[in-house]
């Protein structure tokens, strides 16, 4: 019974992050949908503004010129631009755009907003208290 409620947990899991991302694409434009490793760059790059390409690439552990195709395609949709670094004007950083956060804000709070209405305080707190926990142990991995 253990591994058969893991096994649904981790099934639940995944569909819901696969569901999570169709539900962003229903508020992008029809040339401007974003697939999961396009998010995923954003997201390293929000964390890591003025980073570049090489370090993107290493984060990612693949080649600079995969990266380089992802992000051209991100800056090209509008929602990734390079910047000269004021302490070295050679060099490019990687920043996500003003229109990228709108995207993925009025995405979450749509999908999160409905969530959030059908949990009772209660159920936010558990919630709270179990995703804090799994961000935890997932760092020690």
């Amino acid at each position: 019974m253990k591994n058969e409620l893991i096994s649904l947990i981790d099934q639940l899991f995944l569909e819901s992050y696969s569901s999570y991302f169709e539900k962003i694409n229903t508020f992008a434009n029809t040339n401007e949908k974003v697939s999961y490793r396009e998010v995923s760059l954003c997201d390293l790059i929000e964390r890591y503004p003025n980073c570049n390409l090489s370090f993107i690439a290493q984060m990612q552990e693949v080649s600079n010129s995969a990266v380089t195709q992802q992000i051209n395609s991100l800056i090209k949709k509008g929602y990734v631009e390079k910047t000269h670094l004021e302490e070295d004007k050679r060099n490019k950083g990687l920043n996500i755009t003003p229109k990228y956060k709108f995207l993925i804000t009025k995405a979450n709070q749509k999908i999160f907003g409905k969530f959030y209405e059908a949990l009772t305080e209660e159920e936010k707190l558990a919630l709270f208290s179990i995703l804090k926990k799994a961000r935890n142990n997932i760092d020690i991995v």
